[in-house]
């Protein structure tokens, strides 16, 4: 059984590999400066590979996100494409004649049909979410979440701001997203790349707690 769906699945990447290949303007495939792993990421590797032989790549990756909101506001529709009881092959159709009665491009359809046919459109938001994630390596940018107790006013910011910019290269963009989390009580968590440093009250407050208790 899994074999099976595993050859369904790479049946399905190499479609997607194959939709540009009857473009006249077919280029080399641009290697993604970063690597995606699990189910979505290889279809989101796929995606990209295809779309950079037809230097489509900020186009597909505007109409994903615009295929994201689609689904996001149409409950009716993102329900019918991950209802596990409806057949595959009629998702596939829906959301083929959904999305080109919204114009749009042919790669992208296409690319959301495999999804359909190979029953992965639950899975849809993680594929996008991957898809993204390459694209922001390739334009350099690294993500940066830091999740505070109360809101940071506007000097702390700046501060911080600067201090984390010295962990990414010169070449690269900080993209910082900033959350609340009042269980934190004080202090911050950063998630920089493969940094996480955690200087929440919270922690500290568990951490003494353990040493009074005599655990590590």
């Amino acid at each position: 059984m899994a074999a099976a769906a595993r050859t369904s699945m790479l049946r399905s990447l190499q479609t997607v590999r194959q939709f540009s290949s009857s473009s006249a303007s077919l280029q080399e495939a641009e290697k993604a400066a970063i690597k995606v792993f699990g189910v979505e990421g290889r279809y989101a590797h796929a995606l990209f590979s295809a779309a950079s032989r037809t230097k489509a790549l900020d186009k597909v990756e505007g109409e994903l996100n615009k295929v994201q909101g689609l689904l996001q506001n149409n409950e009716k529709l993102s329900a019918y494409c991950k209802d596990p009881t409806v057949n595959k092959n009629d998702k596939q159709d829906v959301i083929v004649q959904v999305l080109k009665d919204n114009k749009f491009s042919d790669l992208t359809v296409n690319f959301m049909g495999v999804l359909a046919e190979g029953n992965r459109l639950k899975r849809v938001d993680g594929v996008i979410s991957s898809f993204n994630k390459i694209m922001r390596a390739r334009r350099g940018e690294v993500d940066c979440t830091v999740t505070t107790a109360k809101e940071l006013d506007k000097a702390t910011m700046k501060t911080l701001t600067g201090t984390l910019n010295k962990f990414v290269k010169s070449n690269e963009t900080l993209k910082i997203d900033t959350k609340v989390d009042k269980e934190l009580i004080g202090g911050m968590v950063i998630n920089l790349g493969d940094y996480f440093i955690d200087m929440s009250t919270a922690t500290k407050i568990k951490k003494l707690s353990r040493a009074l208790k005599g655990e590590e």
